[in-house]
């Protein structure tokens, strides 16, 4: 049969022991979840590098599309300039119209470009940081607690001698 001793000694030794084993959890938590961060980082970056090369595409795009419609509006005035086939003024006054709402149109495609970057940097964010928040919190145990077990089994010691007397 065990003494009430050794049964001390057991409890004292199993206390010290979770203690041991949650303060090693903590650290392993700790250190994953700071992987984890970095990583989540690392992805976060990446979806913004993406997005401005997008954004960038967007730009570039639209100045293409205004070099191009200013290039097509010259050669068309010179193109009915050159035939002679009316009045200079309603020539250029009618192909400065159709430009106009060339332009319009290649403003408001790059208008939905931003707006679709700006989306898809809030959605970046916002996975960046629920990958945060669901990463598990480190439980640091106390000392505290552990004294408070270590307590407990000197009192369970108390009541094993009494016990067995």
């Amino acid at each position: 049969m065990c003494t009430a001793e050794g049964a001390a000694v057991l409890n004292v030794f199993s206390s010290v022991m979770k203690y041991q084993g949650a303060k090693q959890d903590a650290k392993i938590t700790q250190a994953n979840n700071t992987i984890a961060r970095r990583e989540f980082d690392r992805g976060y970056l990446n979806d913004l590098t993406q997005i401005d090369d997008n954004k960038q595409d967007a730009k570039e795009e639209l100045l293409a599309n205004i070099v191009k419609n200013k290039v097509e509006k010259i050669n068309a005035m010179a193109k009915q300039l050159n035939l002679n086939v009316g009045n200079a003024g309603v020539i250029m006054k009618d192909i400065g119209a159709d430009y106009q709402f060339t332009e319009q149109d290649n403003e408001r495609a790059y208008g939905i470009d931003m707006k679709t970057a700006f989306r898809q940097e809030n959605e970046a964010w916002a996975s960046y940081v629920s990958s945060i928040n669901n990463l598990p919190m480190p439980y640091e145990p106390s000392k505290l607690g552990l004294a408070i077990d270590i307590a407990g089994a000197g009192v369970q010691y108390k009541r094993d001698q009494k016990t067995m007397a």
